[in-house]
């Protein structure tokens, strides 16, 4: 179990060396709030480098303003925008509760938001991050407990000496008073139960070329490589036009081609266990 904080623009300027030596071992950034990049947290960058040179790993959270599935994938496509090129090794996040009242006001029912969850999740796997929701006891009991969303790890709100979530979790908020050296005010301190940076290391397939042959027109080996870095659900996509898909095997034959390459994905879906394509 590793300890580690949440944190936003709230916190002000971060002394991110005095946080490291108090002992934090991961970070989690809160990006923004809503769809719009006029909402990106203000000092979401700052603290990611500050984090990124000091080698503390880093997760992302979004605070969702979602009213319908639509808005949902705004929210989605806007992170994936944002860290596309970033350092992540903690999941995504979608914050759902409603501090503000604003989904009250909105009449939003549970149902829409666990459709607003599944949509944002869905999509930020889709582009070959891990997904996560982060939400209070009372929201992950009575509002989006919903047997669609288990695959999804849960990040846990509950202040409190132990977590009463009956649930599968990955990640508990037990405190939103914490005090930490270089941080000025109060902090959210969180558990991470899971090694999070090992699973999603893990999870990123390898490429193994079995052998070589004169490439033919058309398929050269940079583009045989680069097609094997898109994320899993649209390799699935790509190689499932060209070829087959079998329950654990999917074959993707360039049948003028002379290059092959294997590609190994650990999944996520317990139905899919790996995929192994060929092409």
């Amino acid at each position: 179990m590793k300890e580690g904080i949440d944190i936003s623009s709230h916190n002000g300027t971060i002394d991110m060396k005095k946080v490291k030596e108090n002992g934090i071992e991961f970070i989690i950034l809160r990006l923004g709030y809503g769809k719009h990049k006029s909402q990106i947290d203000t000092k979401f960058y700052e603290n990611y480098y500050k984090s990124l040179d000091l080698n503390i790993p880093i997760g992302i959270y979004l605070y969702s303003y979602a009213l319908n599935c639509d808005d949902a994938l705004q929210e989605a496509k806007l992170v994936i925008n944002e860290i596309n090129n970033l350092k992540i090794e903690y999941p995504v996040f979608l914050d759902m509760e409603d501090a503000d009242s604003y989904k009250s006001r909105n009449k939003i029912d549970n149902s829409t938001c666990i459709d607003i969850c599944e949509t944002f999740c869905k999509f930020v796997e889709e582009q070959g991050y891990y997904a996560g929701i982060y939400a209070n006891l009372d929201w992950l009991n009575n509002k989006i407990n919903d047997k669609k969303l288990d695959r999804f790890d849960k990040w846990v709100a509950q202040w409190n000496d132990s977590c009463s979530y009956k649930g599968d979790y990955g990640m508990w908020q037990y405190s939103s008073k914490g005090s930490i050296l270089g941080i000025s005010g109060f902090v959210d301190l969180n558990y991470s139960l899971k090694d999070y940076p090992t699973i999603i290391k893990n999870a990123k397939f390898s490429i193994f070329f079995l052998y070589l042959r004169p490439e033919p027109a058309g398929c050269s080996f940079a583009k045989a490589a680069a097609a094997s870095f898109i994320s899993f659900p649209l390799a699935v996509k790509y190689l499932a036009a060209w070829g087959f898909l079998f329950n654990f095997l999917l074959v993707f034959p360039f049948l003028s081609k002379l290059i092959w390459v294997i590609v190994y994905w650990p999944s996520p879906d317990p139905d899919l266990p790996f995929l192994l394509a060929i092409f």
